[in-house]
């Protein structure tokens, strides 16, 4: 996209940004309302489909939400930042890759938590 093209030249990086995820958000809702309204109708493998489609779509939203350049939630938190802090921004892309490469390594296992939580709220127990 050419963010010049952008009416809101202030917010308008974070809310294209913000699309990627809750695209993600909105495709997990919208299968977890079926898995909860037809599931009685729904054959075992049909459900396992949406199950592993809402999966799917949780822990992409989530991990895009993160605020490592160049996913999305970096852009919605340099946005957010006031201008003389955007230095912060510069220094976290120059080690982007390494920090990426450490938080799906190493710091996942704490963020999955929450991808368990928003799958249980959506599905149900």
């Amino acid at each position: 996209y050419n963010p010049y093209n952008l009416r809101d030249q202030k917010w308008g990086d974070a809310k294209v940004a913000l699309a990627g995820p809750l695209t993600n958000f909105g495709i997990a809702i919208f299968f977890a309302l079926l898995i909860r309204l037809a599931s009685a109708d729904l054959s075992p493998a049909m459900f396992y489909l949406m199950n592993v489609i809402v999966m799917i779509n949780l822990i992409l939203g989530v991990f895009n939400l993160v605020p490592i350049p160049p996913l999305d939630g970096s852009k919605v938190l340099i946005n957010a930042l006031p201008f003389r802090y955007r230095y912060v921004a510069d220094y976290i892309e120059r080690y982007s890759l390494a920090l990426i490469l450490i938080f799906a390594f190493f710091l996942w296992e704490y963020v999955f938590p929450l991808v368990e939580f928003l799958y249980l709220f959506l599905v149900g127990g």
